[in-house]
Formats: C-alpha cells, sequence, structure tokens
C-alpha cells in the first residue's frame, strides 16, 4: 500500500523555519520593551527639566536641553546651592589652573581619575569658568563631591559621564538628587520604622484618599491614570477648589488637567506633568513619585475628617441621585418621541411584531425604570437628611419632582 505524499502545508516545518520565527518574535518583543523605554525616558527628561527649573529659577538660571545644559556643571552646582542652602564653590576661578601648564595638568589628571574630591573640601573648590572638557569635568565633580559628602550614594555615576550628557546617567543622577533633597524627608503618621520613603508617600497618598468612594491608592502608576486621586487629594486639603461630583463624570485628561491647572494657580504646586503623559497604559512612575512628592511639600499633614469629607460624601450622593434621573429622562424622552412618531400596523405580521414589542417592554424595561424612579426618591430624601447634618444645602429644582407624570410613563 503507498504512502500518501503530504502536501507543502501539511509537511512540518523545518527547524531553521520554527527558529526565524522566533527570532522574528524575540526582535519584535526587544523593539516593543526599547519604545516603552523610550517613551518613558522621554517623560522623565520633561519631568525632571520642569522640576530642575522650579529651583534654578532662584539661581536665575533656566535649562532647556537636561542633557546639555547639565555637561559643564555650572547648572548642577546651583541646583544643588539652591537645595541645600550651602555654597559649593568659593565663587572664584582658580588662577593658577588657567595659567600654570602643570597645575593644569595635575588638575586634569585628578578630575579624570576622580581623585580631585579627596584632595579638597566642599565649598573650597573654585567654580571653572572656561569651556575645555576639563573645566567641565572639575564643575561636575565638585557637585558629586558635594553629594558623597552629603552620604548620598551615586551609582556609576562619573563626572564624566554628566560632562558627555550621557541620558541615562543624567536621569539617575537628577532623580539620586529628587530622592534626597524631596523624598526622604517625608513622615507620615502610623508608619513603620523600616519603611522607605516611596512606601511612606504612598501611605500619604492613601491617607489623603481612604474616605473617598471608589478610590484605590496601590502604587504610582495606574492608580493615577484617570486623575481622580490628584483631585481628591486637592479636594481632601481644600475642599472648595474641586467639585468632586465633576471629577466622576469627567474623562481622564479632564481630570489630569485640572488638578493641574488648581494645585499650580491655588497651591503653587508646579505642573511637572501634562495629562497626556499620565493617561497612558502604564505612566512613568518616577515622574509620578516627583509630582505627588510635590504635593505632599504643599499640605503635608492629612487633615482630619470633618467638612471635607462630609461635604464629598454628599457629591457623591448628589452625582448618584443626578446620573439616575438623568437617565430616567433620557429614557422618557426617546421613548415618548418613538410612541408619537409610530404608525398604526398595516398587516397582521406587523400587529403581531408589535404586540411581542410591547409585551417585552411592559414586562422588562418598565420595571427596572420603575425601580430606578423610587431609588431616585430614596437617595434624594437621604441627600435631604444629610445636608441638614452637614449644614449644607441640596440644590434646587432636582428633586422627584422633576419626572413630572407627562414624562413618565406607566
Amino acid at each position: 500500500m503507498s504512502r500518501s505524499r503530504r502536501t507543502p502545508e501539511e509537511a512540518p516545518v523545518s527547524a531553521a523555519a520554527r527558529t526565524g520565527s522566533e527570532d522574528n518574535l524575540y526582535l519584535a518583543v526587544l523593539r516593543a520593551a526599547e519604545g516603552r523605554k523610550d517613551e518613558r525616558d522621554r517623560v522623565q527628561k520633561k519631568t525632571f527639566t520642569k522640576w530642575v527649573n522650579k529651583h534654578l529659577i532662584k539661581a536665575q538660571r533656566h535649562v532647556n536641553d537636561l542633557y546639555e545644559d547639565l555637561r559643564d556643571g555650572h547648572n548642577l552646582i546651583s541646583l544643588l546651592e539652591v537645595l541645600s542652602g550651602d555654597t559649593l564653590v568659593s565663587g572664584k576661578e582658580d588662577a593658577t589652573m588657567a595659567t600654570n601648564p602643570l597645575a593644569l595638568m595635575m588638575g586634569l589628571v585628578l578630575a579624570l581619575t576622580g581623585l580631585w574630591g579627596s584632595l579638597v573640601t566642599p565649598g573650597c573648590e573654585p567654580r571653572e569658568k572656561g569651556r575645555m572638557r576639563f573645566h567641565k569635568l572639575q564643575n561636575v565633580q565638585i557637585a558629586l563631591n558635594y553629594l558623597k559628602h552629603r552620604q548620598v550614594k551615586l551609582v556609576n555615576i562619573r563626572n564624566d559621564d554628566i560632562a558627555d550628557g550621557n541620558p541615562k546617567l543624567t536621569l539617575g543622577l537628577i532623580w539620586t538628587i529628587i530622592l534626597h533633597f524631596q523624598i526622604s524627608d517625608i513622615q507620615v503618621t502610623g508608619q513603620s520604622e523600616d519603611m522607605t520613603a516611596k512606601e511612606k508617600l504612598l501611605l500619604w497618598s492613601q491617607r489623603m484618599v481612604e474616605d473617598y468612594q471608589g478610590l484605590r491608592c496601590d502604587n504610582f502608576t495606574t492608580s493615577w491614570r484617570d486623575g481622580r486621586l490628584f483631585n481628591a487629594i486637592i479636594h481632601r486639603h481644600r475642599p472648595m477648589l474641586i467639585d468632586m461630583s465633576r471629577v466622576y463624570r469627567q474623562s481622564n485628561l479632564e481630570n489630569l488637567d485640572q488638578a493641574f491647572t488648581v494645585a499650580e494657580r491655588d497651591l503653587g504646586v508646579t505642573r511637572l506633568l501634562d495629562p497626556e503623559d499620565v493617561d497612558v497604559a502604564q505612566p512613568d512612575e518616577k515622574s509620578i513619585i516627583t509630582y505627588v512628592s510635590s504635593l505632599y511639600d504643599a499640605m503635608p499633614r492629612v487633615p482630619e475628617v470633618q467638612d471635607g469629607v462630609k461635604a464629598n460624601e454628599l457629591q457623591l450622593r448628589w452625582q448618584e441621585y443626578y446620573e439616575v434621573v438623568t437617565g430616567l429622562l433620557q429614557w422618557s424622552r426617546q421613548h415618548s418621541t418613538v410612541f408619537e412618531e409610530r404608525r398604526l400596523p398595516a398587516s397582521y405580521e406587523e400587529i403581531e411584531i408589535l404586540w411581542r414589542q410591547f409585551l417585552k417592554f411592559k414586562e422588562t424595561e418598565l420595571p427596572a425604570r420603575e425601580a430606578d424612579k423610587n431609588r431616585s426618591k430614596v437617595i434624594f430624601q437621604a441627600l435631604e437628611v444629610r445636608g441638614l447634618e452637614a449644614g449644607a444645602g441640596v440644590p434646587k429644582g432636582g428633586g422627584p419632582g422633576c419626572l413630572g407624570s407627562t414624562e413618565w410613563v406607566v
């Protein structure tokens, strides 16, 4: 009995073909990962640049490109002086270095080998004003020496990395500075001794939003995407600045823009983030932490659960009532229009179809809407009671009477 020949479609895939397919998949995964990394670095660069500039303005300095404008060390030194209140340099250029070739050669060797910091005391080094690579290296080393003097751990960051504008290590250096000067001193009631600064900031965030219905703060990435947490933190601190009923209706971008605008205008918190950079599948953690820590600086104490939360409860209940009644009105008007425009059936088949539609409407849709109507009455009565208890009024003209008999199909 002869064997049937396999068609090309049935033939087994060769090992080479499988390897090629796997290689393509591997390359696709690598490209996707690189794309995410590039996007993360782009957002971090933008956020860190804004953070640096909000401090450098006190020294009458400004950076446009974070990687380029830190290379000569001048902005880096000024940033650390603003943050610390210390003087890192003597304020005069070292004339010996500029005129003595031997001293220049020795200084260059020390700067390149990183030994300069072991021979000078922070605050005694002169700031180099020249534009040669040596001058840049020495200025950057002054900044690194100061950080080491403050026991700041610098992992694989050298003066030539910054002087050469290395993107990864420049971002790493600024993040290290943010951690040390802005986040390390966070204190929250109830914190444990072994908590990191990041964990303390997360605890503070959770405390600020713990009484807000439907809000969870589990991380510094996806939890912040819809903008509700930012708004809730501001509302907890200053309830009159944010209408939480609007927050629950608005889009992610609207919430984010509202929070960043209000925080900058009314609380003096620099707008470090852009809404489109946060409303993504995986927001950048370091950028979110940097901004949230700025909010902490503006309102470190968690307010007591008093007027703010009571007002929030009323807003949430009013939002629930508003959504139920709005849905009922839209449904009622839509069906009224349909009934008014419907023509009499011209055949027995059309009568039968119309009858089945009516039965379905009466037995399923109408009872559900009746239940919503009764629910709206209960919510409104609860609103009136809570409003009196909290000393707040309930908006007029929105009671159950807004569903008049002419707009309610029975």
